[in-house]
Protein backbone atom coordinates (compact mmCIF):
# COMPACT_ATOMS: atom_id res chain seq x y z
CA UNK A 1 0.00 0.00 0.00
CA UNK A 2 1.36 3.45 -0.91
CA UNK A 3 1.90 6.19 1.65
CA UNK A 4 -0.95 8.21 0.11
CA UNK A 5 -3.34 5.31 0.50
CA UNK A 6 -2.20 4.74 4.06
CA UNK A 7 -2.79 8.33 5.03
CA UNK A 8 -6.20 8.23 3.38
CA UNK A 9 -7.15 4.99 5.12
CA UNK A 10 -6.16 6.37 8.52
CA UNK A 11 -8.29 9.46 7.96
CA UNK A 12 -11.33 7.49 6.79
CA UNK A 13 -11.48 4.90 9.56
CA UNK A 14 -9.67 3.21 12.37
CA UNK A 15 -9.88 -0.50 11.57
CA UNK A 16 -9.46 -3.46 13.91
CA UNK A 17 -9.87 -7.11 12.92
CA UNK A 18 -12.35 -8.88 15.21
CA UNK A 19 -12.85 -12.30 13.60
CA UNK A 20 -16.19 -13.86 12.66
CA UNK A 21 -19.28 -11.90 13.66
CA UNK A 22 -22.95 -12.82 13.59
CA UNK A 23 -26.19 -11.04 14.25
CA UNK A 24 -26.67 -8.05 11.96
CA UNK A 25 -28.85 -8.60 8.94
CA UNK A 26 -27.48 -9.13 5.46
CA UNK A 27 -26.99 -5.74 3.79
CA UNK A 28 -25.11 -6.53 0.60
CA UNK A 29 -24.19 -9.52 -1.52
CA UNK A 30 -22.32 -10.08 -4.74
CA UNK A 31 -20.44 -12.84 -6.48
CA UNK A 32 -17.72 -12.55 -9.10
CA UNK A 33 -18.98 -12.43 -12.66
CA UNK A 34 -15.78 -13.27 -14.52
CA UNK A 35 -15.15 -16.68 -16.14
CA UNK A 36 -13.74 -19.38 -13.89
CA UNK A 37 -10.13 -20.28 -14.62
CA UNK A 38 -9.29 -23.97 -14.98
CA UNK A 39 -9.18 -25.58 -11.56
CA UNK A 40 -10.91 -22.66 -9.82
CA UNK A 41 -14.23 -22.84 -7.98
CA UNK A 42 -16.92 -20.18 -7.65
CA UNK A 43 -17.01 -18.11 -4.45
CA UNK A 44 -19.42 -15.55 -3.03
CA UNK A 45 -18.93 -12.87 -0.40
CA UNK A 46 -21.63 -11.22 1.72
CA UNK A 47 -21.40 -8.07 3.84
CA UNK A 48 -23.40 -6.73 6.78
CA UNK A 49 -23.20 -3.73 9.05
CA UNK A 50 -24.24 -3.51 12.70
CA UNK A 51 -25.45 0.11 12.48
CA UNK A 52 -26.16 2.17 9.40
CA UNK A 53 -25.79 5.44 11.33
CA UNK A 54 -23.21 6.39 13.98
CA UNK A 55 -22.31 9.54 15.85
CA UNK A 56 -18.91 11.14 15.13
CA UNK A 57 -16.20 9.20 16.96
CA UNK A 58 -18.38 6.10 17.44
CA UNK A 59 -17.36 2.60 16.39
CA UNK A 60 -19.31 0.33 14.05
CA UNK A 61 -18.83 -3.29 12.94
CA UNK A 62 -18.59 -4.55 9.38
CA UNK A 63 -19.03 -8.32 8.98
CA UNK A 64 -19.14 -10.76 6.12
CA UNK A 65 -19.08 -14.42 5.08
CA UNK A 66 -17.05 -16.07 2.33
CA UNK A 67 -18.74 -19.08 0.75
CA UNK A 68 -16.68 -21.56 -1.23
CA UNK A 69 -17.45 -24.70 -3.22
CA UNK A 70 -18.40 -27.91 -1.45
CA UNK A 71 -15.31 -29.76 -0.34
CA UNK A 72 -13.25 -26.54 -0.07
CA UNK A 73 -12.40 -25.07 3.33
CA UNK A 74 -13.74 -21.52 3.92
CA UNK A 75 -11.16 -20.88 6.67
CA UNK A 76 -7.87 -19.01 6.35
CA UNK A 77 -8.65 -16.93 3.26
CA UNK A 78 -7.65 -13.26 3.23
CA UNK A 79 -10.54 -10.80 2.84
CA UNK A 80 -9.88 -7.09 2.33
CA UNK A 81 -12.12 -4.29 3.60
CA UNK A 82 -12.27 -1.37 1.18
CA UNK A 83 -13.82 2.04 1.83
CA UNK A 84 -15.05 5.04 -0.14
CA UNK A 85 -15.49 8.11 2.05
CA UNK A 86 -17.94 10.85 1.17
CA UNK A 87 -16.40 12.91 -1.62
CA UNK A 88 -14.25 10.09 -2.98
CA UNK A 89 -14.79 8.38 -6.33
CA UNK A 90 -13.01 5.05 -5.76
CA UNK A 91 -12.74 2.37 -3.08
CA UNK A 92 -9.41 2.06 -1.23
CA UNK A 93 -8.22 -0.90 0.89
CA UNK A 94 -8.06 -0.13 4.63
CA UNK A 95 -7.66 -3.53 6.29
CA UNK A 96 -7.22 -7.30 5.85
CA UNK A 97 -8.44 -10.26 7.88
CA UNK A 98 -8.34 -14.05 7.58
CA UNK A 99 -11.65 -15.90 7.51
CA UNK A 100 -12.51 -18.06 10.51
CA UNK A 101 -13.66 -21.69 10.60
CA UNK A 102 -16.94 -21.13 8.78
CA UNK A 103 -15.75 -18.29 6.51
CA UNK A 104 -16.80 -15.42 8.74
CA UNK A 105 -14.80 -12.20 9.05
CA UNK A 106 -15.35 -8.93 10.89
CA UNK A 107 -13.82 -5.45 11.15
CA UNK A 108 -14.31 -2.66 13.66
CA UNK A 109 -14.39 0.77 12.01
CA UNK A 110 -14.57 4.34 13.27
CA UNK A 111 -15.37 6.50 10.22
CA UNK A 112 -14.88 10.25 10.50
CA UNK A 113 -17.25 10.98 7.61
CA UNK A 114 -20.08 9.10 5.92
CA UNK A 115 -18.41 6.12 4.25
CA UNK A 116 -19.33 3.21 2.00
CA UNK A 117 -17.69 -0.18 2.57
CA UNK A 118 -17.14 -3.28 0.43
CA UNK A 119 -15.38 -6.61 1.06
CA UNK A 120 -13.06 -8.12 -1.54
CA UNK A 121 -11.63 -11.64 -1.90
CA UNK A 122 -8.73 -11.67 -4.36
CA UNK A 123 -8.98 -15.41 -5.02
CA UNK A 124 -6.31 -18.10 -5.06
CA UNK A 125 -5.33 -21.04 -7.29
CA UNK A 126 -8.34 -23.04 -6.09
CA UNK A 127 -10.96 -20.29 -5.67
CA UNK A 128 -12.29 -17.59 -7.94
CA UNK A 129 -12.17 -13.90 -6.78
CA UNK A 130 -15.37 -12.28 -5.55
CA UNK A 131 -16.58 -9.13 -3.86
CA UNK A 132 -19.53 -8.18 -1.73
CA UNK A 133 -22.16 -5.55 -2.23
CA UNK A 134 -21.83 -2.12 -0.64
CA UNK A 135 -23.03 -0.90 2.75
CA UNK A 136 -23.20 2.73 3.82
CA UNK A 137 -22.45 4.06 7.30
CA UNK A 138 -23.69 7.62 7.82
CA UNK A 139 -21.77 9.76 10.31
CA UNK A 140 -23.42 12.63 12.16
CA UNK A 141 -26.55 13.46 14.11
CA UNK A 142 -29.77 11.90 12.86
CA UNK A 143 -31.98 14.23 10.89
CA UNK A 144 -35.76 14.17 10.78
CA UNK A 145 -37.60 15.96 8.01
CA UNK A 146 -40.54 18.07 9.19
CA UNK A 147 -42.60 20.60 7.25
CA UNK A 148 -41.15 24.03 7.73
CA UNK A 149 -37.71 22.79 8.80
CA UNK A 150 -35.12 25.36 7.70
CA UNK A 151 -31.37 24.90 7.65
CA UNK A 152 -29.20 27.99 7.56
CA UNK A 153 -27.00 28.67 4.55
CA UNK A 154 -23.23 28.21 4.92
CA UNK A 155 -20.20 29.38 2.96
CA UNK A 156 -16.78 27.72 2.89
CA UNK A 157 -13.76 29.67 1.64
CA UNK A 158 -10.32 28.30 0.83
CA UNK A 159 -6.83 29.71 0.33
CA UNK A 160 -3.28 28.38 0.35
CA UNK A 161 -0.21 29.57 2.16
CA UNK A 162 3.13 28.51 0.69
CA UNK A 163 6.09 28.04 3.02
CA UNK A 164 9.31 26.09 3.35
CA UNK A 165 10.26 23.33 5.74
CA UNK A 166 8.70 19.89 5.74
CA UNK A 167 5.45 20.95 4.07
CA UNK A 168 4.92 22.64 0.72
CA UNK A 169 1.81 24.58 1.75
CA UNK A 170 -1.01 25.01 4.23
CA UNK A 171 -4.58 24.83 2.94
CA UNK A 172 -6.70 27.21 5.02
CA UNK A 173 -10.49 27.38 5.12
CA UNK A 174 -13.17 29.30 6.95
CA UNK A 175 -16.75 28.11 7.49
CA UNK A 176 -19.40 30.80 8.01
CA UNK A 177 -23.13 31.22 8.22
CA UNK A 178 -24.35 34.77 7.57
CA UNK A 179 -20.84 36.14 8.23
CA UNK A 180 -20.54 34.33 11.58
CA UNK A 181 -17.80 31.69 11.95
CA UNK A 182 -19.03 28.18 12.81
CA UNK A 183 -16.88 26.49 15.43
CA UNK A 184 -16.38 22.73 16.04
CA UNK A 185 -17.77 21.68 12.64
CA UNK A 186 -16.18 18.82 10.68
CA UNK A 187 -14.61 19.91 7.38
CA UNK A 188 -13.04 17.46 4.92
CA UNK A 189 -10.05 18.06 2.63
CA UNK A 190 -10.35 16.51 -0.84
CA UNK A 191 -7.54 16.19 -3.37
CA UNK A 192 -7.28 15.78 -7.14
CA UNK A 193 -3.65 14.92 -8.05
CA UNK A 194 -2.50 15.78 -11.56
CA UNK A 195 -3.22 12.97 -14.00
CA UNK A 196 -6.06 11.43 -11.95
CA UNK A 197 -9.82 11.63 -12.29
CA UNK A 198 -12.14 12.55 -9.43
CA UNK A 199 -11.54 13.71 -5.87
CA UNK A 200 -10.13 11.63 -3.03
CA UNK A 201 -10.53 12.10 0.70
CA UNK A 202 -7.34 13.22 2.49
CA UNK A 203 -8.28 14.21 6.05
CA UNK A 204 -10.97 15.82 8.21
CA UNK A 205 -10.50 18.46 10.93
CA UNK A 206 -12.91 20.41 13.11
CA UNK A 207 -13.13 24.15 12.77
CA UNK A 208 -11.68 26.30 15.50
CA UNK A 209 -12.44 29.85 16.59
CA UNK A 210 -14.22 31.94 13.95
CA UNK A 211 -14.76 28.81 11.82
CA UNK A 212 -11.11 28.47 10.77
CA UNK A 213 -9.59 25.15 9.72
CA UNK A 214 -6.24 24.26 8.18
CA UNK A 215 -4.41 21.30 6.66
CA UNK A 216 -0.68 21.01 5.98
CA UNK A 217 0.11 19.30 2.68
CA UNK A 218 3.18 18.26 0.72
CA UNK A 219 1.97 16.59 -2.49
CA UNK A 220 4.30 14.38 -4.51
CA UNK A 221 2.75 15.71 -7.74
CA UNK A 222 0.93 18.95 -8.57
CA UNK A 223 -2.44 18.67 -6.82
CA UNK A 224 -5.72 20.57 -6.61
CA UNK A 225 -7.49 20.79 -3.26
CA UNK A 226 -10.99 21.69 -2.12
CA UNK A 227 -12.86 21.67 1.21
CA UNK A 228 -16.26 20.14 1.90
CA UNK A 229 -18.72 20.55 4.77
CA UNK A 230 -21.42 17.85 5.04
CA UNK A 231 -23.84 20.01 7.02
CA UNK A 232 -25.96 19.31 10.12
CA UNK A 233 -29.68 19.46 10.96
CA UNK A 234 -29.18 23.22 11.51
CA UNK A 235 -26.74 24.12 8.72
CA UNK A 236 -26.74 23.33 5.01
CA UNK A 237 -23.75 21.59 3.39
CA UNK A 238 -21.27 23.62 1.35
CA UNK A 239 -18.00 23.27 -0.49
CA UNK A 240 -15.18 25.62 -1.29
CA UNK A 241 -13.53 26.61 -4.50
CA UNK A 242 -10.30 24.98 -5.67
CA UNK A 243 -6.66 25.86 -4.98
CA UNK A 244 -3.59 24.30 -6.57
CA UNK A 245 -0.36 23.29 -4.84
CA UNK A 246 2.71 22.49 -6.91
CA UNK A 247 4.91 19.58 -5.87
CA UNK A 248 8.12 20.72 -4.26
CA UNK A 249 11.23 18.68 -5.06
CA UNK A 250 12.95 17.03 -2.14
CA UNK A 251 15.55 19.32 -0.59
CA UNK A 252 19.12 18.19 -0.07
CA UNK A 253 19.94 17.93 3.66
CA UNK A 254 22.18 20.62 5.09
CA UNK A 255 25.75 19.81 6.09
CA UNK A 256 26.88 19.61 9.70
CA UNK A 257 30.11 19.42 11.68
CA UNK A 258 30.93 17.52 14.86
CA UNK A 259 33.89 18.59 17.02
CA UNK A 260 35.52 16.39 19.67
CA UNK A 261 37.82 16.91 22.66
CA UNK A 262 39.17 14.66 25.40
CA UNK A 263 40.06 15.32 29.04
CA UNK A 264 41.65 12.74 31.33
CA UNK A 265 40.75 12.79 35.03
CA UNK A 266 42.13 10.61 37.87
CA UNK A 267 39.49 7.89 37.54
CA UNK A 268 37.89 8.46 34.13
CA UNK A 269 38.11 10.46 30.96
CA UNK A 270 35.55 12.86 29.49
CA UNK A 271 34.93 13.03 25.76
CA UNK A 272 33.02 16.11 24.65
CA UNK A 273 31.65 17.27 21.36
CA UNK A 274 29.59 20.02 19.73
CA UNK A 275 27.20 19.36 16.81
CA UNK A 276 26.55 22.36 14.56
CA UNK A 277 24.45 22.68 11.40
CA UNK A 278 25.19 24.90 8.43
CA UNK A 279 23.49 28.23 9.04
CA UNK A 280 21.82 27.00 12.24
CA UNK A 281 24.56 26.94 14.90
CA UNK A 282 24.41 24.29 17.62
CA UNK A 283 21.82 21.53 17.11
CA UNK A 284 20.10 20.41 20.34
CA UNK A 285 18.14 17.16 20.73
CA UNK A 286 20.10 15.13 18.15
CA UNK A 287 21.35 11.61 18.87
CA UNK A 288 25.16 11.36 18.84
CA UNK A 289 27.01 8.05 19.16
CA UNK A 290 30.37 7.55 20.87
CA UNK A 291 32.39 5.04 18.86
CA UNK A 292 35.61 3.28 19.76
CA UNK A 293 38.29 1.48 17.76
CA UNK A 294 40.49 -1.18 19.35
CA UNK A 295 44.22 -1.36 18.56
CA UNK A 296 45.05 -3.01 15.23
CA UNK A 297 41.39 -2.84 14.18
CA UNK A 298 39.73 -0.95 11.33
CA UNK A 299 36.19 -1.27 12.73
CA UNK A 300 34.39 1.43 14.73
CA UNK A 301 31.90 0.18 17.33
CA UNK A 302 29.11 2.13 19.06
CA UNK A 303 29.65 2.11 22.83
CA UNK A 304 27.25 4.82 24.04
CA UNK A 305 24.66 7.24 22.70
CA UNK A 306 23.30 10.55 23.99
CA UNK A 307 21.22 13.46 22.72
CA UNK A 308 22.83 16.85 22.40
CA UNK A 309 21.94 19.51 24.95
CA UNK A 310 21.57 23.24 24.45
CA UNK A 311 23.79 24.65 21.69
CA UNK A 312 24.59 21.12 20.45
CA UNK A 313 26.83 20.05 23.35
CA UNK A 314 27.26 16.41 24.35
CA UNK A 315 29.60 14.65 26.84
CA UNK A 316 30.52 11.04 27.56
CA UNK A 317 32.33 9.66 30.64
CA UNK A 318 34.50 6.59 30.12
CA UNK A 319 36.56 4.61 32.66
CA UNK A 320 40.31 4.78 32.18
CA UNK A 321 41.53 1.90 30.04
CA UNK A 322 45.09 0.59 30.13
CA UNK A 323 44.64 -0.57 26.53
CA UNK A 324 45.14 2.32 24.08
CA UNK A 325 41.75 3.04 22.51
CA UNK A 326 40.67 5.55 19.85
CA UNK A 327 37.35 7.41 20.12
CA UNK A 328 35.24 9.45 17.75
CA UNK A 329 31.69 10.88 17.65
CA UNK A 330 29.13 10.10 14.96
CA UNK A 331 25.82 11.71 13.96
CA UNK A 332 23.61 9.63 11.60
CA UNK A 333 21.76 12.63 10.17
CA UNK A 334 18.08 13.12 9.39
CA UNK A 335 15.67 14.81 7.01
CA UNK A 336 17.15 18.30 7.54
CA UNK A 337 20.83 17.62 8.25
CA UNK A 338 23.25 15.16 6.71
CA UNK A 339 25.28 12.80 8.86
CA UNK A 340 28.81 13.69 9.99
CA UNK A 341 31.72 12.23 11.95
CA UNK A 342 34.18 13.95 14.25
CA UNK A 343 37.93 13.62 14.31
CA UNK A 344 39.68 11.02 16.47
CA UNK A 345 41.01 11.28 20.03
CA UNK A 346 42.89 8.76 22.12
CA UNK A 347 45.42 6.28 20.75
CA UNK A 348 46.97 7.39 17.45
Amino acid sequence: MSSTTSRRAAAVATVAVLGAAAGAGLSGFAAADTPVAPGQHHTSLSIRVARHHVAPGSTDRIGGDLRVAKGQSPAGHTVTLTARAEGETTFSPIGDAATRTHGGVSFSVTPTVTTRYRLVFAGDPANKPSHSGVVRVAVGPRTHSHPGTHRLNTTLTIRRLHHGGLHAATVIGRLRSFHHGLRNQLVSLLANPKGTAGWTFVAAHRTRRAGAVQFRVRPLVDTRYRLRYAGTPNFQPSRSGVVGVKARPAQEPLSCTLSISERTLPKHEVIRGVLTGAGHGGLPGRKVELQQQAPNSTTWTDVAGKRTRAHGHVAFHRPLDTTPTSYRLSFAGGSRFAGCVSGVVGAP
